[in-house]
Parts: structure tokens; C-alpha cells; sequence
């Protein structure tokens, strides 16, 4: 009867270990904890749903950015351009605006809020690891 229990606790704590190691997310700075599916309600009226996607960033420096709400979708680009502990500041392009806009981003060291400083301060929640619709 111990070795069953001996067995149980010891697959018990192998399945804590291997769920510890299942969240690969990397939160050590700002640029890596905005990446993943981002959501944002309004508390007012009329209610306002957007969501963003914030994908990895390339070899050369470029990631994408993918706003949806309101029925439309919205393919961009970004570049980091500076971070510090709690926030980034990312330039976001696309091919038909001629010159990029910058956001400043606060980003809780959970990883679970954002906040777009130059949208009135937005708070955004962490959905879950997509990087697309």
C-alpha cells in the first residue's frame, strides 16, 4: 500500500514539474511580455471590444501587429525602439502610412496588463499566447 502512494505522489510531483515547464513564455523584459493576443472592453457606452496581436519580433528586428474591432482588421508592423524595466516603446508601420507611429506600452511584469500610454491609457488583458486572428 505505500508503494502505491509512493508512486502517486511521485507521478503527482512529475506532473506539477512538467506543467511549471508548459508556460514558455519569456517575461524577463517588456519587448518579450507584449507578445500574444491582447484584449481591451470599454466600461462605458456604447461598449468597445478591440483585440491586438503582438507577434515575436525577426531576425531583423520586425514583428507583427494586428489590431481587430469594429468589424475591421488591421495588419501592421513594429519595431522596438527603446525599453526599460516596465515599459517599451515600439514604432508601428505598414506600407501605406508614410511615416510610422509610436507607442509607448507599460507592461505588468506578470504579463497579464498593458497599458497604451498615447491612447488615453488603455488597459489591455493577456488572452493567450496567438500572435494572430
Amino acid at each position: 500500500m505505500t508503494k502505491k502512494y509512493l508512486l502517486l505522489i511521485v507521478m503527482l510531483l512529475g506532473l506539477v514539474v512538467f506543467a511549471a515547464g508548459c508556460n514558455t513564455r519569456d517575461l524577463s523584459k517588456p519587448s518579450t511580455r507584449i507578445v500574444g493576443h491582447w484584449a481591451y472592453t470599454s466600461e462605458g457606452e456604447p461598449e468597445i471590444f478591440i483585440e491586438s496581436y503582438i507577434g515575436e519580433t525577426n531576425e531583423e528586428g520586425v514583428g507583427s501587429f494586428i489590431t481587430a474591432g469594429a468589424s475591421k482588421i488591421f495588419y501592421d508592423k513594429y519595431r522596438v525602439l527603446f525599453e526599460d524595466r516596465n515599459m517599451v516603446t515600439i514604432s508601428v508601420f505598414n506600407e501605406i502610412i508614410p511615416s510610422p507611429l509610436t507607442h509607448e506600452i507599460i507592461v505588468a511584469k506578470d504579463g497579464q496588463t498593458l497599458e497604451y500610454m498615447v491612447t488615453a491609457g488603455l488597459k489591455y488583458q493577456y488572452i493567450d499566447s496567438k500572435s494572430e486572428p
